[in-house]
């Protein structure tokens, strides 16, 4: 079973002038392509199909890894 690890990210909103957090989870490499910021840490560790929703590298919107299962917090 692979897994992947994830985060809580917020980006730039330039209709607000503001930041605004995802309802989505995603890996430090598609926030980084999207010039998010990461909040808050440590990462956590999902089973990879966790990240195969419509948008690849992204949980769906509202995801809960608390309710889906956390493998585990990543370091």
């Amino acid at each position: 079973m692979t897994t992947v690890n994830i985060h809580r990210f917020r980006l730039y909103d330039i209709n607000s002038d503001s930041y605004r957090l995802s309802r989505r989870w995603a890996t430090r490499d598609i926030i980084e392509r999207l010039g998010g910021e990461i909040v808050g840490s440590p990462a956590l560790e999902v089973e990879a199909s966790a990240v195969s929703s419509d948008i690849e590298g992204m949980t769906v919107p509202d995801y809960d890894p608390y309710t889906a299962g956390i493998r585990q917090r990543a370091s």
